[in-house]
């Protein structure tokens, strides 16, 4: 998603069946959606070592990674064997880092709390 906001990414492999959530909603295949480079289909191969790699893609055409990730990961989750419950990743998306208010008063004299509208600064 390339609208400069923060989003979270969910990928399920369960091979030969992939599923992506962004912002804990399923993905759908629709002709409207933008082209994800090199998605060509997973198939079982012998002989050749695989990569994990997170912040980059595997440019097939040029044999070498390209459009490298620049910015901030807050987290990564690898489950070796599982697969996530779908409600669990809408949770990760909906439940966010924010702060948490104290009661106003709980505040003492002169002091004053500032944050965001989105509670998280």
């Amino acid at each position: 998603v390339c609208d400069s906001e923060w989003h979270h990414y969910a990928v399920s492999v369960k091979f030969p069946e992939i599923t992506l959530y962004v912002d804990g909603q399923l993905f759908k295949a629709e002709k409207k959606n933008p082209e994800i480079i090199d998605d060509w289909p997973l198939h079982p191969t012998k002989g050749i070592n695989t990569t994990l790699t997170v912040g980059a893609c595997w440019q097939g055409s040029d044999n070498k990674m390209k459009h490298h990730f620049h910015g901030y990961l807050a987290g990564l989750s690898v489950l070796l064997h599982k697969m996530e419950k779908p409600d669990v990743l809408s949770c990760l998306h909906k439940c966010k880092e924010s702060l948490e208010v104290p009661a106003m008063e709980l505040l003492e004299p002169g002091m004053e709390l500032l944050t965001n509208s989105g509670m998280n600064a």
